[in-house]
């Protein structure tokens, strides 16, 4: 599927069909699995159907209090709808909902590259 996004769907897909029938369903590898899903489906136009998938991602990030995912996750969904033409978020209010999740993101992986003291 190198390349080609469409084929990439079907295998995501399958790959979120089986991790979902042998993972619990807060794994970090099911949800890593189901963001790159999101992914394609944002970059193919299908904003619906990304949404669809990251909705309840927000939601288990949220539960776990796995908040460098939840960055990621909410970062994603903004964009999903701004890619959409969502009129919500191509307000100054949105973009600048856009611009403080960017931020937040790049701030949390920098604070990770830092050596522990």
């Amino acid at each position: 599927a190198q390349g080609r996004l469409e084929d990439a769907e079907p295998l995501l897909r399958d790959t979120v069909e089986i991790l979902a029938a042998v993972s619990r369903p807060d794994s970090m590898e099911l949800r890593g699995q189901r963001m790159n899903l999101a992914g394609v489906l944002i970059t193919l136009g299908r904003h619906d159907a990304a949404a669809a998938v990251l909705t309840p991602l927000i939601a288990a990030a949220r539960a776990a209090k796995d908040h460098d995912s939840l960055g990621l996750m909410l970062q994603n969904l903004a964009e999903n709808q701004v890619r959409a033409g969502r009129p919500a978020l191509r307000s100054s209010f949105g973009k600048w909902i856009l611009k403080r999740l960017a931020y937040w993101s790049r701030t949390r992986a920098l604070v990770k590259s830092f050596p522990a003291q």
